[in-house]
């Protein structure tokens, strides 16, 4: 698997890609899609994640299916957790706390459902 240096959040993507172009607000999308608008507009400020049941719901409404939006996060996690120390990674050293790994997969946007 091809690691990109610069990972893009799902958000951004929703942003840029949908949002603007398409002159579409948070409030209109979240109507559409019945998820609601808080989640969408943290979503395009790339401040949670895409669960699942967001991805089903976002590739409904724009047609292009929730592999589209589950990948999108996927790969902005695997991303962003290749960047990160490897101590922080494994776990298994003495030093690392279960709290400051709890810590570590919150400011990195691991997906929550």
């Amino acid at each position: 698997m091809i690691i990109p240096a610069n990972p893009v959040h799902p958000g951004r993507v929703l942003r840029n890609e949908f949002l603007g172009p398409l002159n579409l607000t948070p409030y209109r999308i979240a109507k559409a899609t019945g998820v609601p608008r808080i989640r969408i507009e943290r979503l395009a400020r790339c401040e949670t994640s895409v669960t699942a049941n967001t991805a089903l719901r976002l590739g409904g409404s724009f047609s292009t299916g929730p592999e589209f939006w589950i990948n999108l996060q996927m790969l902005y996690d695997v991303a962003v957790c290749a960047r990160e120390p490897q101590a922080a990674r494994s776990g298994s050293t003495a030093s690392t706390s279960r709290a400051s790994l709890a810590q570590t997969a919150t400011s990195y946007s691991i997906c929550r459902l």
